[in-house]
């Protein structure tokens, strides 16, 4: 096989195995951790939350509506975010209604 020259560093698997067991935990066939869905309506504050998930390294992925509703299509309406320690999500989140 040609190598693609492609490194993946011990650190890299180690956080996706990290992340692996927090979604298994979070998932659970027990119910697992507590799910939560917020609700914000400015976008320049979604990006602002997006921007701090990306410097703490943290997956989230932004979710852009297809405009097959009332939701212009394209709209940035909300982002979806990796499984965290509850402390974690209380520090990003806290500040956020609950829908």
């Amino acid at each position: 096989a040609e190598n693609s020259g492609m490194l993946i560093s011990e650190e890299s698997i180690y956080s996706a195995i990290q992340k692996i067991e927090r979604f298994h935990k979070w998932y659970g066939e027990d119910g697992g951790l507590m799910k939560k869905v917020v609700l914000k309506a400015h976008e320049q504050e979604m990006e602002l939350i997006y921007k701090q998930l990306e410097d703490k390294k943290i997956w989230a992925c932004k979710v852009h509506d297809a405009g097959l509703t009332q939701v212009m299509a394209g709209s940035f309406t909300c982002i979806a975010v990796e499984p965290l320690p509850e402390d974690v999500a209380d520090e990003l989140f806290s500040h956020l209604k609950l829908l």
